[in-house]
């Protein structure tokens, strides 16, 4: 068996399971809002990081590509078409393929200027776009060495525009009340509301996860 074989069968089982269907659907959500909101500053012209003062570093570089007018909406409106196309599933290998050199550069900046926290960021939406890549090899395999456009039958590979959005939405809210939980339980101020928050989120997903398994992914 050829290592091309050999990486579509592997390929086929991965993109076949349920749980990583869903998984997928999360990361594709999360990985859309991530670039959505920031690009959507970026096209009004709204400068990214206002507060900070331009004889620090960080505060000097956000300035000057604020100051690049057209650049600046031009790199905006490059994340929010990537982040679009990822909730789609007919466009989401077009929207992993254009959100890698935008993520990457973004990387590389927070490792330049010695973010404190964002990097890390930074580098796991990195991964998570890496890993969609790695999902979507079927689509750009081809692009190998070596390697022929074989188009195996994999089935479908992603939930649905909507199941992604309700996916993801419920996943960040439920990421939200534990982020809220916790903080509210360091600052000894009232956590009810964050508890229920988490706790209900968790029940809502629960509950999506078996309708997902039982009545949508086990019949593509």
């Amino acid at each position: 068996m050829s290592l091309q074989s050999s990486l579509e069968k592997v390929h086929s089982k991965v993109v076949s399971n349920a749980w990583l269907k869903l998984f997928t659907a999360i990361v594709r959500g999360w990985l859309a809002i991530g670039f959505i909101i920031p690009g959507l500053k970026k096209v009004a012209n709204v400068p990214f990081a206002a507060g900070i003062p331009t004889s620090e570093p960080i505060g000097y570089f956000f300035d000057a590509f604020f100051q690049a007018t057209e650049f600046y909406i031009f790199v905006g409106v490059a994340q929010v078409i990537a982040g679009i196309l990822l909730l789609f599933p007919a466009t989401t290998a077009l929207g992993t393929v254009l959100y890698l050199p935008i993520i990457v550069n973004i990387c590389f900046i927070t490792v330049a200027l010695s973010f404190k926290g964002t990097w890390l960021i930074a580098w796991l939406m990195l991964l998570a776009n890496i890993y969609l890549l790695c999902w979507e090899f079927d689509k750009w395999q081809a692009l190998i060495p070596g390697f022929e456009n074989s188009n195996p039958e994999i089935g479908t590979k992603h939930l649905s525009f909507l199941k992604t959005t309700i996916a993801s939405g419920l996943s960040g809210l439920f990421a939200l009340g534990l982020i809220f939980t916790a903080f509210g339980i360091f600052n000894n101020s009232s956590i009810l509301y964050p508890i229920l928050l988490a706790v209900g989120s968790l029940t809502v997903s629960s509950y999506l996860l078996v309708k997902f398994r039982s009545k949508y992914v086990l019949t593509n």
